[in-house]
């Protein structure tokens, strides 16, 4: 999603449409992954579609590009359990539904909000986020951005730290 999001930028300074449909396969594949690059593809449409009017018809090519790409990334899995092209539709919908009605903890660890105030030792690396040295100075980072009228990252950030306050079951969680 980072290597999209960065080649989105460079698409929308040089308004390239080869840029947005590499964009838009970069986005296909986060979103392949996880579900949650769903949210930077929303956001950098979002951002392009209120701050640069004339890219229209290119956000067009990034969201076709991003299908496509996601699309493709099922075929080795359809073609190995000889599957049907329907079969798609049957397993995001699962997806989809595993996440509506999740019967496990839908919250891993602790709630969101407390983690600029958390000062214990994390499990796992990809936790750093929720040390209150890197919360802080990431909420810096925001403010600054802001005051500088740059909204894209803080835009991204908010949307992806919004899913754990709104969402019941978490996307990201399914691979």
């Amino acid at each position: 999603e980072m290597a999209a999001v960065w080649v989105f930028v460079v698409a929308v300074e040089e308004n390239a449409p080869r840029w947005f449909v590499c964009s838009g396969a970069l986005f296909g594949f986060s979103v392949a992954s996880r579900w949650c690059g769903v949210v930077g593809l929303a956001v950098c449409s979002a951002y392009a579609l209120v701050y640069y009017r004339s890219v229209v018809r290119n956000l067009a090519l990034m969201a076709g590009s991003a299908i496509a790409v996601y699309v493709g990334s099922w075929v080795p899995l359809i073609v190995r359990e000889h599957r049907k092209a329907n079969y798609l539709i049957a397993a995001n919908t699962f997806i989809l539904q595993f996440h509506r009605h999740a019967t496990t903890d839908p919250r891993p660890g602790d709630p969101w909000w407390t983690w600029i105030v958390r000062f214990d030792l994390q499990e796992a690396p990809m936790e750093l986020i929720a040390n209150p040295v890197i919360g802080i100075l990431g909420l810096a980072a925001i403010v600054f951005l802001l005051w500088r009228r740059k909204p894209l990252l803080p835009a991204l950030y908010i949307a992806h730290i919004m899913q754990w306050a709104i969402l019941r079951a978490h996307w990201s969680h399914y691979y």
